[in-house]
């Protein structure tokens, strides 16, 4: 081995003398240096401001209706009442809007800029609390959506430019558990507080707010907030060697529409590169713009609307749309009962456990499912909906059965339709519905990067517009809704998201297997069924192809004689 070689090892060296290895481990000088170290550095910075920011968002809300009712009781002319749920309401209306647009800000600030920009509007929405009134708190709250709209934009660009082909799912899921402490942190913080308060609040029938304890609380959340502000604007700016970031994407965000035309690229597929590549190449003066504007918005409005003539993300839909639904009653209304019921507010424990409840069931499920599916193939499809669909039915049971009826709305005393409410029934659902979330999450990603290849970021994109969506509705429409209501929404979406995610599985089985037989019998004649059959995503399953593609793999040629 030459001395050259020797200097540049990798990170573990295996030298082969007959039947023997010698493995020799880097020095730590090394592993500091190393690009794979630097790729983790930038990872775990990401996951930790986003920990951080969502700390103060995810435990706020559920306590924002509470605190807000206190503050309207105190002073109605200073905030209305439910602005605790309209405020929610207002920040998905501007998060689904700002999303169409939040992109083009690549083309005047990198992912970084953006992830500071976005952090900030949630510092921003906290800060209000320290001083409430009306027109400050709703404006913060539309500010916050867009805010989140352009913090997810700037967050998936940043993992990819700073991620190897062979590191990137690592790096998801690095990031993924990071965040996944939020709702630990913030309930571990409010359990600080609320102990620290004694027996003041035991004065009163209901957990009341104190404008104290509101600044208090909403102040360790702007800290925590401003922290993830200087996190992210402390993000590491230079890539490592080989990211999966395109190398002329520079190029091609020049100018509004190439901004434009690169966010819906990253959306569709290379076919539209290749002739976004040659139209560009024929731009050579002022009058071809007229020509480019109509290209690119032609080219952006194929990426974008196509995918919603796809029969299975109308089907898929639904499963979206309760996620959405169930999302919106475990951050808002359900955890608003703790405080609301008399017989459930004298435990100032209760929601900071719930938020670790909630947390746990999320990291537990995340934990089972990932190990059934290395022993069972499509095990996150139609198995874990199924494991969803049980544990959201015991869930929604027990808190139809245990939550007094309009302990969603208003302060009251009132008894459960069956069971008293109970302290440890309330952590109970909080795991499962923890459990339930991971479990439809799950199905989610699975389903759309399986059945949706060709147009798989449209396919994510579309499933959180169409979530988004429904907990904007449903949070418009808590302020009127008791908890039966809220229960039997929730169990006709959870039924109906279940049948047409099961539709959309069964079938997508049925076309694997035929493919999988198939691909069996050409196996023996070195044919292969090309991708564009097994990833066409609106072919009719009743209806096959009247020819189908091969690939001669002793050639090189591709013929279409074999008909089914």
């Amino acid at each position: 081995m030459s001395q050259n070689s020797s200097d540049e090892l990798p990170k573990f060296e295996t030298i082969h003398a007959g039947e023997t290895a010698i493995i020799r481990k880097m020095g730590i000088k090394d592993v500091l240096k190393s690009p794979d170290f630097y790729e983790m550095i930038c990872v775990v910075q990401l996951g930790l401001g986003s920990m951080l920011m969502f700390t103060g968002f995810d435990t706020h809300s559920f306590i924002v209706e509470s605190v807000l009712h206190s503050v309207n009781e105190r002073d109605p002319a200073r905030i209305g009442p439910y602005a605790g749920y309209y405020g929610q309401a207002v920040d998905y209306v501007f998060y689904t809007i700002a999303n169409l647009f939040a992109p083009l800000l690549i083309r005047y600030a990198n992912a970084k800029w953006s992830l500071f920009a976005g952090s900030l509007c949630f510092t921003i929405y906290q800060i209000g609390f320290l001083y409430l009134n009306n027109y400050y708190y709703y404006v913060s709250s539309a500010l916050m959506g867009i805010g989140f709209a352009v913090f997810y934009a700037g967050h998936g660009c940043y993992l990819v430019e700073h991620s190897t082909k062979k590191n990137i799912e690592r790096n998801f899921s690095v990031v993924w558990a990071i965040g996944c402490l939020c709702m630990t942190v913030g309930g571990l913080i409010l359990l600080v507080i609320f102990e620290s308060e004694g027996d003041k609040a035991g004065s009163s029938r209901t957990r009341n707010f104190s404008d104290e304890k509101i600044r208090l609380i909403f102040g360790a959340f702007s800290l925590l907030s401003f922290l993830s502000n200087v996190t992210f604007l402390l993000l590491q700016k230079r890539k490592p060697e080989n990211a999966l970031e395109d190398p002329n994407v520079n190029e091609r965000k020049k100018g509004f529409w190439g901004s434009l035309y690169w966010h819906q690229h990253q959306l569709g597929g290379s076919k539209a590169d290749d002739e976004y590549d040659k139209a560009t190449a024929q731009i050579n003066d002022v009058q071809s713009l007229h020509l480019t504007k109509n290209f690119c918005g032609h080219l952006t409005k194929v990426t974008t609307f196509q995918t919603f003539t796809s029969p299975k993300l109308w089907l898929l839909s639904f499963s979206w749309i309760h996620l959405g639904l169930s999302t919106c009653f475990w951050l808002g209304p359900y955890p608003t009962t703790f405080i609301f019921s008399d017989s459930l507010s004298k435990f100032k424990s209760l929601i900071p456990f719930y938020a670790c409840s909630l947390g746990f069931g999320e990291v537990l499920c995340g934990l089972l499912i990932s190990h059934a599916a290395k022993k069972m193939d499509n095990f996150g499809r139609l198995p874990t909906v199924a494991i969803a669909f049980v544990t959201h039915c015991i869930a929604f049971v027990l808190i139809l059965l245990s939550t007094p009826r309009y302990s969603s709305l208003r302060p009251n005393n009132d008894g459960a339709l069956v069971i008293e409410p109970s302290y440890y029934i309330s952590l109970f659902c909080g795991f499962l519905l923890g459990f339930a979330d991971a479990c439809w999450n799950m199905a989610r990603n699975c389903i759309v990067a399986t059945l949706m290849q060709k147009r798989r970021a449209q396919g994510f994109s579309l499933s959180k517009l169409f979530q988004s969506l429904a907990s904007c509705a449903l949070y418009f429409l808590s302020p009127v809704f008791d908890i039966y209501a809220h229960i039997t929404i929730q169990f006709i979406s959870l039924l109906v998201a279940s049948v047409t995610f099961a539709i959309v599985a069964i079938r997508a089985g049925q076309k694997e297997r035929k493919i999988s037989n198939m691909q069996a019998v050409l196996n023996t004649r070195h044919y292969s069924i090309s991708a564009d059959m097994r990833n066409d995503e609106d072919e009719d399953l009743e209806a096959p192809k009247p020819e189908i593609y091969l690939y001669d793999g002793r050639t090189g040629e591709s013929r279409t004689s074999y008909r089914p």
